[in-house]
């Protein structure tokens, strides 16, 4: 962890989680409905940055943790990665990867 580093907080990477699970959701029903429009480029952008902030949890968690974190992590990086296909790329959240 790094100075500026927030701590790992297992409360907020659940919640992060679930938040980012109900946005791949929303946008994979956006996907569906063949709303290619303003809608989905909102959802995809929220999903991103949740993503973002779930990618800091896991570099700030104790090594007995990151193997599972990095795993759920990565599993929906790879949802938010596909969705964003359907709208071009974003810009950057600032996030640390």
């Amino acid at each position: 962890m790094t100075e500026e580093q927030e701590p790992f907080d297992p409360d907020a990477a659940v919640r992060i989680s679930a938040a980012l699970v109900k946005a791949i959701a929303e946008a994979k029903a956006t996907v569906d409905a063949e709303n290619f429009g303003p809608e989905l480029r909102d959802v995809v952008g929220h999903a991103r940055e949740l993503h973002d902030l779930l990618r800091e949890q896991v570099n700030a968690a104790e090594p007995g943790v990151i193997d599972r974190l990095r795993t759920v992590c990565d599993a929906m990086g790879s949802n938010v990665r596909r969705l964003e296909e359907f709208i071009g790329p974003l810009p950057p959240t600032g996030a640390v990867h």
